[in-house]
């Protein structure tokens, strides 16, 4: 734009500046990870100075918490929009390949949140379940809400799970089989076990029999979600317990075992 006075020719700023601004690090903070991406690489991705993104966001966690509540409203938004469970399934089979990735920053980015931030996305991704479980509810009313509840995080499973590979297929083939498994995961049949022959895990589900190496997995992945990779093998020393020492590794496959150390390779 030129004005009259000086004769200067001034950039317009884009009027979707922002929303570019929130895309661009989606991209960046799901590609990377958060602590690896800096203002600077997110402004530098719209094609700005630091300076010039500082009008809009007052720092990197104030463009995470956007980043988060865009991908979680999104979500929402298509809920709201969706008459019937079918419809629903059909637009997110859609949607999801538009935002691949999306997952990602509310699965493993938002615990860089304030604790306050994360009860707000918790609760917001808890009304989403509710609102799948509404749906199913509708073409399946003989199911308690318990078990719509698991068919919902169920169908949220499966559209989430294109975050965590980068598998492709041609896009319509790619839609249709999104639909597909989340049509399946929605109407899949449940038994009706009773506590007394499968026993009654937390939450009224029946339980299931869980191998040594399964129970092993799980702790690890907990373990390693809330301490990161260098968890401390000899965390139940501090609990009054004695390690079990190498013999926890027996339930792992020989090539998932860790190599020994040097004290054992001078033995």
């Amino acid at each position: 734009m030129q004005t009259e006075a000086s004769g200067r020719t001034t950039a317009r700023r884009p009027p979707d500046r922002k929303a570019r601004i929130v895309a661009a690090a989606a991209r960046l903070f799901r590609e990377r990870g958060y602590h690896n991406v800096s203002v600077a690489d997110v402004a530098a991705e719209v094609g700005i100075t630091a300076p010039a993104l500082y009008r809009h966001f007052r720092g990197k966690p104030d463009l995470l918490l956007h980043v988060v509540d865009t991908t979680v409203n999104t979500i929402l938004e298509s809920l709201m929009a969706a008459p019937d469970l079918d419809s629903y399934l059909r637009t997110t089979a859609n949607e999801t390949m538009e935002r691949r990735g999306s997952a990602v920053l509310w699965q493993r980015e938002a615990r860089h949140l304030p604790e306050d931030r994360r009860q707000e996305q918790r609760r917001a991704l808890n009304d989403v379940a509710d609102r799948i479980a509404a749906l199913i509810g509708d073409e399946r009313p003989d199911l308690d809400e318990p078990d719509r509840h698991l068919l919902a995080w169920s169908v949220l499973s499966v559209f989430g799970s294109i975050s965590w590979h980068r598998t492709s297929l041609p896009r319509r083939r790619f839609e249709e089989l999104l639909y597909r498994l989340a049509h399946a995961a929605a109407h899949c049949p449940l038994g009706a076990s009773t506590g007394a022959e499968a026993g009654t895990a937390p939450g009224g589900y029946a339980g299931l029999a869980v191998s040594r190496r399964e129970e092993i997995l799980v702790e690890a992945i907990r373990l390693f979600d809330e301490q990161g990779l260098p968890v401390r093998e000899h965390r139940r020393h501090r609990r009054g317990r004695r390690s079990d020492g190498p013999q926890h590794l027996q339930a792992l496959p020989h090539q998932d075992r860790p190599a020994r150390g040097r004290r054992d390779a001078r033995r």
